[in-house]
């Protein structure tokens, strides 16, 4: 587990500073008692995110969004990897070569060709 508190602007158009904890985890599936554990160490006037590199559970979505409490902001590991390349953090572009085979291009005829050359060449 990773922790910290960072105060920054909010996503509500950077108009007031909210303290903020975010938490991150490197689980492949986080449940609803981690989101009820950052809720509880929240005081009055913060905002709580999680962040991990899985999946969250049903049960941690719907504690998360539960209209009656202090929600807590989840992104998830497909998320996370979709900010990471909006903000090119952490990333290297890396260009590939496609090749498409030409099926038309080949024949027995030719293929027998390609053995023959290559069998004289080894010899």
């Amino acid at each position: 587990m990773v922790g910290l508190i960072a105060e920054r602007p909010w996503w509500g158009g950077g108009i007031a500073k909210i303290r903020t904890c975010i938490q991150v985890k490197r689980q492949q599936s986080v449940g609803a008692p981690v989101v009820q554990n950052i809720r509880g160490s929240l005081s009055a006037h913060e905002a709580g995110v999680l962040i991990t590199s899985g999946q969250f559970t049903q049960a941690a979505v719907s504690e998360a969004n539960d209209p009656q409490k202090v929600p807590i902001t989840l992104v998830n590991g497909s998320q996370l990897i979709e900010l990471l390349l909006q903000h090119k953090l952490g990333v290297q572009p890396v260009t590939l070569t496609h090749y498409t085979l030409k099926l038309d291009e080949i024949s027995r005829e030719r293929l027998e060709a390609i053995v023959e050359e290559r069998s004289a060449s080894e010899a």
